[in-house]
């Protein structure tokens, strides 16, 4: 960042190149925004939409009672009596009043969207999440591009083999898909995780006074709390970073105030979280919780078969990423003149091993989870994207490297080509196709119409409430076998007036039933 120059072309003053460079990113992201336009506007559905429409459910909470009201707690009941004591989608903790919560991740990401639309002075919508989401991506993209700049040793193809490997980034079919559609808890710790790493790596390369690495090292804090603060899986990460700190200390002695910074971040964003969600139900009730979650997502509950899942998530995902990675390490390792005389820079190996390894521990820890939910996936992005951009550089070092003739430039070129067309019809093929879409904004506009504020809202027959269904109906919903199943439901509770609506695979209404429990009101 502090060359004055881009793609190796030298300018007079460093800020002609920042413009360029920052025009030249606002130029890929209308570039991918206008191939994702199509699906911006579209009303959510499901399999991908759940956590989207969670995070606008508890915006709709915050709006109505006040964030601050709520402890900026991820409440996700709606306010009114008839909308208490109701288990649908997305609660994981219930206090005595009846008041679900979602407690699976930390706030942040919620946090971020709910002061993003307040400085705006505009309500959520789902169309603002998505463009919310294309703003956040973007800035990851440009922080994935700097960290490769330091990560690279200087060389003349430093530049262009970033941008390559930013551009794969951000055209990559699943990046496409849940770095504009699926605003959650863990693509926004993706995005903090990032920027993290990109301070931990112009940390080490930095050769200036103290005071500026003391400012990098506030924003690495800054960054890793955030990232931690977001998502519980941001811990793993963070352990990883600072093991990687203690290995580099004997070389690089700057590398004992990034672990103490991820050290110090990591525990105040636990601690945050622990006071925010033991105001729930106590400090027991969290821990239980959070037990429950944690054996779900884990490889203990995950079938005999999880781990082809999750390959068939990578294949489907980034299978030409993947080929292309393949490609270059044969490349590099299979002539004989490279054999033995093949070797990557210290920075090079702290990157390859800072961004799999938290991923290979997410796999070997929380196998159930990665399996059900094909966005676990996203993490290794940031290291298949960076391998291709250490792998070309290192091939570009070895002894049977090569300067491409004009021809092999062409074909290159083209390769890059094809892999990005692939991307752009993989996303249109594989993510843009929803189940039931329109469906749930429908149900939930004629439910809205047709509950009364005094009854609890059921579904019928015990069909799995969907969130996007809860946002649309702006009511919490029970789901119940039966209107028998409805009533008994309410004397357990003290409840008294409901109404059930009997709704087929086709989330189409065929009857409406009023309930009435015999309790004491």
């Amino acid at each position: 960042m502090g060359n004055n120059a881009f793609w190796g072309i030298k300018v007079p003053c460093r800020q002609p190149g920042v413009w360029f460079k920052v025009g030249l990113f606002i130029l890929l992201f209308i570039i991918s925004a206008g191939v994702r336009l199509p699906n911006i506007s579209t009303s959510l559905s499901d399999p991908y939409d759940t956590p989207t429409a969670l995070v606008l459910v508890v915006l709709d909470v915050w709006s109505a009672d006040g964030a601050l009201k709520n402890k900026f707690l991820p409440r996700v009941t709606y306010p009114g009596q008839t909308n208490r004591y109701v288990l649908s989608s997305g609660v994981r903790l219930m206090n005595k009043e009846g008041i679900g919560y979602y407690t699976s991740s930390p706030p942040f990401s919620l946090i971020l969207a709910y002061l993003v639309h307040r400085v705006l002075n505009m309500d959520a919508t789902v169309v603002s999440m998505r463009l919310l989401n294309l703003v956040l991506g973007l800035i990851a993209a440009l922080f994935f591009y700097e960290m490769m700049l330091l990560v690279l040793p200087t060389s003349e193809y430093r530049r262009k083999i970033s941008l390559i490997g930013t551009v794969l980034f951000i055209f990559a079919a699943p990046h496409l898909w849940y770095f504009s559609q699926l605003y959650s808890w863990h693509i926004v710790w993706e995005y903090c995780w990032i920027a993290t790493l990109y301070f931990v790596f112009r940390i080490l390369s930095f050769e200036g006074k103290a005071g500026n690495i003391r400012r990098s090292l506030f924003y690495l804090g800054l960054a890793n709390f955030l990232a931690v603060y977001s998502d519980f899986q941001g811990v793993l990460a963070s352990l990883v970073i600072m093991s990687y700190a203690c290995f580099v200390l004997g070389e690089r002695p700057v590398a004992k105030g990034i672990f103490y910074s991820c050290c110090i971040s990591t525990i105040a964003a636990l601690i945050i979280t622990i006071v925010q969600y033991s105001s729930i139900s106590g400090f027991s009730g969290l821990i239980d919780a959070l037990e429950h979650i944690a054996f779900f997502r884990s490889s203990l509950a995950a079938g005999t078969n999880f781990w082809l899942i999750v390959a068939y998530h990578y294949v489907s995902a980034y299978a030409l990423l993947l080929l292309y990675v393949i490609s270059l390490l044969l490349l590099i390792m299979l002539p004989k003149e490279n054999r033995g005389r093949v070797y990557f820079d210290s920075k090079e190996k702290g990157f390859l091993y800072l961004t799999l390894l938290p991923v290979l521990i997410q796999h070997g820890l929380f196998l159930s989870w990665c399996a059900i939910h094909p966005s676990s996936i996203l993490r290794a992005g940031v290291f298949i994207c960076g391998s291709i951009v250490v792998l070309s550089n290192v091939f570009r070092r070895t002894p049977a490297g090569w300067e491409l003739r004009n021809w092999e430039k062409i074909l290159k070129n083209a390769l890059i080509i094809v892999v990005l067309a692939y991307s752009v019809w993989q996303y249109y093929e594989k993510y843009g196709h929803a189940v039931q879409p329109g469906g749930f904004a429908v149900l939930g506009e004629e439910i809205r119409r047709k509950a009364r504020n005094d009854e609890i809202v059921f579904m019928a027959p015990g069909r799995r409430v969907w969130m996007p269904l809860v946002y649309y109906s702006k009511r919490n919903i029970q789901g119940v076998s039966s209107d028998a199943d409805a009533i008994s439901w309410m004397i357990t509770r003290n409840l008294h007036k409901g109404v059930v609506f009997h709704v087929n695979g086709d989330l189409i209404v065929e009857k409406i039933s009023r309930v009435v429990a015999d309790v004491k009101e």
